[in-house]
């Protein structure tokens, strides 16, 4: 049995109990042994330090953790093997998880959507499931989409392996989040579970029977590869065989639930359906694009999706030039919907995370030039405020600037300035 498995009940009595522990990766959260489970849920996350000082940081961590005996005696049996290493003074990455939980988890998931609502969505908190008193009212007044909006992205976390791979801080914003401009907010999640859930499990039985025993781990690209793939046609309306691409339909028709109904979005809807059918399935991604071309608004708008993957399972030799963020060890990596203009024909082409960036359409010099006045700026949607109070610019509605945004011009200006 891993050694991860001996100390598991260990320290999920230890949560029980109100102890929230920090354990060495050797001791917890190993993919395909000990993960997230129907009471417990373990997040990753990643710290750099000296293992000069890790026994410093054990000893901490042990006295924080002194009503939880076993679980602090498995602890000190790692600061014994590290005493032996204290000399060295190398910096070296620790993967560490934190177990919590399920109804922990809910409270501070809830606390976290809470806490970051958009300027726009705040007269109807309640409607949206954000009850600032429990109530219990009649014909489910009180039972917004918020519940099950944590409901659902906590289930994927548990089903889905690579989702105990994600950083806790990635996974809120880019997993829980239900939104990603001011589209529609409706309760897509539980509809894009049905369909799409069985689309993975199947993915990930054959791959465990491809791969030898002990060694299985499901690769995000390989998630977004078959979501791209197949979202289309599962979706489509009975008289469709796809969801197809119109051109001027935002902001017609570009919520989720829009989309299923009429068959069709442009850019924009495509990019916000691929992006909440991959957060459903628990794979951090966001909506990003540019309001006007060369800063012309004459010329139009486009919008696609990035991706991020852990850099633990990068899968390029020399990073090809990936936007990387030090906070999350991580990189994201951009994608497009794949999908034609006939409803009755799917995508000849399904684009993916290993495809050359240059081959996309938009990524080419005549559109980013970064010493240029007039290059393209690149903003990615977000949750959370960003720095500088950036904001995600729309193309449909100019003056707006409630969206939280991201800056990645200078990824696109270098990575697609020499297409």
């Amino acid at each position: 049995m891993d050694r991860s498995c001996r100390f598991e009940s260990l320290i999920q009595i230890a949560a029980t109990i109100g102890l929230a522990l920090v354990v060495p990766s050797t001791l917890g959260c190993h993919i395909g042994s000990c993960r997230s489970n129907t009471t417990h849920l373990c997040w990753s996350t990643t710290t750099t330090t000296t293992t000069a000082n890790k026994d410093i940081e054990n000893d901490d961590k042990r006295r924080a953790t002194a009503a939880a005996a076993a679980a602090a005696a498995a602890a000190a049996a790692v600061s014994s093997r590290r005493t032996a290493e204290a000399g060295r003074a190398a910096i070296m990455p620790e993967s560490t998880c934190r177990w919590q939980t399920k109804s922990d988890a809910k409270k501070e998931l809830y606390n976290y959507l809470r806490q970051h609502v958009m300027q726009f969505d705040f007269p109807f908190l309640e409607t949206m499931g954000f009850q600032e008193e429990e109530e219990n009212l009649p014909d489910g007044l009180d039972q917004g989409m918020i519940g099950e909006t944590i409901a659902y992205a906590l289930q994927a976390k548990i089903e889905f392996d690579y989702s105990d791979r994600i950083p806790e801080e990635v996974f809120r914003e880019y997993v829980l989040n239900y939104a990603n401009t001011n589209e529609a907010r409706s309760n897509w999640r539980p509809l894009l579970w049905k369909k799409l859930r069985s689309l993975i499990q199947q993915q990930q039985q054959q791959q465990q029977q491809q791969q030898p025993p002990n060694n299985y781990k499901n690769d995000i690209a390989d998630v977004v590869q078959t979501v791209n793939a197949n979202l289309w046609s599962i979706l489509a309306p009975a008289d469709q065989n796809v969801i197809y691409f119109k051109s001027q339909s935002t902001p017609l028709i570009f919520d989720p639930m829009s989309i299923l109904a009429f068959g069709y979005a442009s850019c924009t809807g495509t990019s916000i359906l691929l992006v909440n059918a991959l957060r459903t399935l628990g794979v951090p991604a966001r909506l990003v694009g540019t309001a006007a071309w060369n800063q012309q608004r004459s010329k139009g708008n486009h919008n696609w999706v990035e991706v991020w993957v852990n850099d633990d399972d990068n899968y390029d030799d020399d990073d090809d030039g990936r936007i990387h963020d030090t906070t999350t060890n991580g990189r994201w990596y951009f994608v497009e919907p794949s999908l034609s203009t006939d409803p009755n024909t799917a995508a000849t082409v399904v684009d993916d995370l290993t495809r050359d960036p240059c081959q996309r359409w938009f990524c080419h010099r005549s559109q980013f030039t970064g010493h240029e006045s007039n290059t393209t700026l690149v903003y990615a949607a977000r949750l959370e405020p960003a720095a500088h109070s950036t904001f995600y610019p729309l193309a449909w509605e100019w003056t707006n600037q409630a969206v939280p945004g991201e800056d990645v011009s200078h990824y696109y200006w270098e990575q697609c300035g020499h297409c």
